[in-house]
């Protein structure tokens, strides 16, 4: 709940834009926060992001219907996190070529 409170006036990344606009509907105290997993003390970064990817992939929370993760946590893995990712920049990268497309076009008839 800290981290969401803080993340709430602090702004969110850009890219993360499921989260940003369900914040603007919701309040962060509409949330909770769970412990899902203890990791031992002092335990590696991969240990973390296998950890963390683990509980991603378990609760789809990289779906737009379950959750707010757009990036997997552990790159190295080709779960459904990442296949989900992918096919999320591949549609911004669409929007993004059709929109430059329409620019140039809009360009070449106004001269």
């Amino acid at each position: 709940m800290l981290d969401s409170r803080h993340r709430f006036k602090s702004g969110f990344r850009r890219s993360n834009s499921r989260l940003r606009a369900t914040y603007e509907q919701h309040p962060p105290e509409t949330f909770t926060c769970e412990i899902l997993e203890v990791l031992k003390p002092g335990c590696s970064d991969e240990e973390l992001r296998k950890a963390e990817q683990h509980h991603i992939d378990r609760l789809r929370s990289w779906s737009p219907d379950s959750g707010f993760n757009i990036d997997p946590a552990n790159w190295a893995d080709h779960g459904p996190a990442r296949q989900a990712y992918l096919v999320f920049r591949a549609a911004i990268n669409a929007d993004i070529r059709e929109r430059h497309r329409k620019f140039r076009e809009e360009l070449r008839l106004k001269s």
